[in-house]
C-alpha cells in the first residue's frame, strides 16, 4: 500500500499532446500566397496612391495581357510598372538569397545559431571593401566599382579559411 510520503515525492507524469502534422504542400502554398499579397502590397502601397484595384488592372494587362477596362491612368501605370515593380521583385530576390544563404550556413554547419558575424565572414568582407576603398583611390582605381567584388573575395576568404 502506497503512504503518503511516496504519493508526494512521486513526480506527475509529464502531459504529451500529439504534435500537429505540417503538410509541406500546404505550407508552400500558403507561403506563395503570403509572397503574392506581399508583392500587391510592395507596388500598390507608396507616396502616390494607386487603388489596389487598378494596380492588379495594371499588372494583369501588363503580364497577362488581359484587358480588364483601362481605368487607370497613364501616370499610374508608369509609377507601378516601371519604379515599384522592379524594387519590390529586386527585394524579394535579395531576401530569397538571404534565406538561402543563411539556411545553407546552418545546415552545413549544423548549428542554428551559425551566421556571418557568428563565423567572421561579415568581418572579412568588411576588410575587403576596406582594402579596396583604401587601395582603390591610393592606386587610381574606381573605388565604387571595385568594392562590392573586394567585400565579396574578403568574405569567401573568410569562409574557406574557416571551413578548412
Amino acid at each position: 500500500m502506497a503512504t503518503r510520503r511516496d504519493a508526494i515525492a512521486a513526480p506527475p507524469a509529464p502531459l504529451t499532446l500529439p504534435l500537429p502534422r505540417r503538410r509541406p504542400s500546404l505550407v508552400a502554398v500558403a507561403g506563395l500566397i503570403g509572397l503574392v499579397v506581399a508583392l500587391l502590397a510592395g507596388v500598390g502601397f507608396g507616396s502616390v496612391a494607386v487603388a489596389p484595384g487598378d494596380t492588379l488592372a495594371i499588372l494583369a494587362h501588363r503580364v497577362l495581357g488581359l484587358d480588364l477596362g483601362s481605368t487607370w491612368s497613364p501616370v499610374a501605370e508608369t509609377i507601378v510598372w516601371d519604379l515599384r515593380l522592379p524594387r519590390v521583385l529586386e527585394a524579394m530576390v535579395v531576401g530569397v538569397g538571404l534565406a538561402v544563404a543563411g539556411t545553407t550556413f546552418q545546415g552545413l554547419l549544423r548549428n542554428p545559431l551559425a551566421d556571418p558575424y557568428v563565423l567572421g565572414v561579415s568581418g572579412g568582407a568588411a576588410v575587403g571593401g576596406i582594402l579596396a576603398l583604401s587601395l582603390g583611390s591610393a592606386l587610381g582605381w574606381g573605388a565604387a566599382a571595385v568594392t562590392p567584388a573586394a567585400a565579396s573575395r574578403g568574405g569567401m576568404v573568410c569562409i574557406v579559411r574557416s571551413a578548412g
